[in-house]
């Protein structure tokens, strides 16, 4: 008898199980298809649009990366940005200027993605409970 209540108890776990394996899962493919994915932002004004230029083919993960991008397309950026506009800068210094503005702002929108999907995944378990 005493067998038999922890075959019953080792159950639930495994169905919790399942739903975490199939949220790891979700994570696996957000990330790969986040790799995949491109965009570009304009300034009108003070506000910041996204467009994605490459896309994942899957809607909620193309509007992770623009509201990633946005997020980290700070008005310091568009500072520095509109700085490059300087013909009195030599162009190899604009250049350098602008890779250096540019893997800033890649790397905000990759720990931005992160968090968001960390935020969706926290969203989905909970609704899974």
């Amino acid at each position: 008898m005493l067998a038999v209540f922890f075959m019953i108890a080792a159950q639930p776990p495994v169905v919790e199980a399942t739903k975490v394996d199939a949220l790891e899962d979700d994570i696996v493919v957000i990330a790969r298809k986040m790799t995949e994915w491109r965009g570009s932002v304009r300034w009108k004004g003070d506000v910041v649009t996204c467009k994605t230029t490459k896309s994942t083919k899957h809607a909620m993960v193309d509007q992770l990366g623009c509201d990633a991008l946005i997020g980290c397309t700070t008005p310091d950026v568009r500072a520095e940005v509109d700085a490059l506009k300087d013909r009195e800068i030599p162009k190899a210094d604009r250049a350098r200027r602008g890779d250096v503005v540019g893997l800033k702002v890649n790397e905000c929108t990759e720990e931005a993605a992160q968090t968001l999907v960390a935020a969706w995944v926290e969203q989905r378990r909970t609704a899974a409970r």
